[in-house]
């Protein structure tokens, strides 16, 4: 036994060793997994946060598609209202240009007539100034046959006067117009 004993020691020192790395390893594995269950409880934590984080996620998500959707409705109905009013804006603008058209239109027909009655005015005063004229030359005309009938009148009332007879018939060489006719009785009726 002496040498199972002397055999044991160094056996005994190696259980001795290995107890005490057992129980460093031990004290190791407790606090492992003490590490272990704070990990887990941090875990279960972390995966709770993250639960509500995702679920913050898909709340909000929803919210901003429901907001990004309103806002597109409110887009489309402002859209649609510009657009009417744009459609509308344009048919008054069109009907402001044919207006303006038949304006421009009239306008033109008006100057138009204006100048065709300037033209006309512009006829008739130079008509008019050859009539005038026209009558002036008559009238100087007549004037020096009035003038010649006068004398004619003056000279026949000398020569009658130292005549004898007034029946007797008298001969004129009296210039008339073209139609006109005088007999002599109404000669001598103008004579007297």
């Amino acid at each position: 036994m002496g040498v199972l004993i002397s055999s044991m020691k160094p056996l005994e020192a190696v259980y001795q060793t290995r107890t005490k790395e057992l129980e460093g390893l031990q004290q190791s594995i407790e606090e492992l997994t003490a590490q272990v269950q704070s990990l887990e409880g941090s875990k279960g934590w972390l995966e709770l946060r993250l639960k509500e984080t995702e679920e913050n996620m898909e709340k909000n998500t929803l919210e901003k598609q429901e907001e990004i959707k309103r806002l597109q409705q409110e887009h489309s109905l402002q859209l649609e209202a510009k657009v009417s009013k744009i459609i509308e804006v344009t048919k008054k603008l069109d009907e402001v240009k044919k207006k303006i058209e038949e304006q421009n239109k009239t306008i033109g027909m008006l100057k138009q007539e204006i100048e065709d009655t300037l033209d006309g005015q512009r006829i008739l005063e130079k008509k008019g100034s050859a009539v005038l004229k026209d009558l002036k030359r008559q009238l100087l005309v007549e004037r020096k046959r009035a003038d010649k009938l006068q004398e004619r009148l003056q000279e026949i009332l000398t020569n009658t006067k130292t005549r004898t007879g007034l029946d007797q018939e008298m001969t004129l060489n009296v210039q008339l117009k073209p139609g006109e006719t005088c007999n002599r009785y109404e000669l001598l009726a103008w004579l007297n």
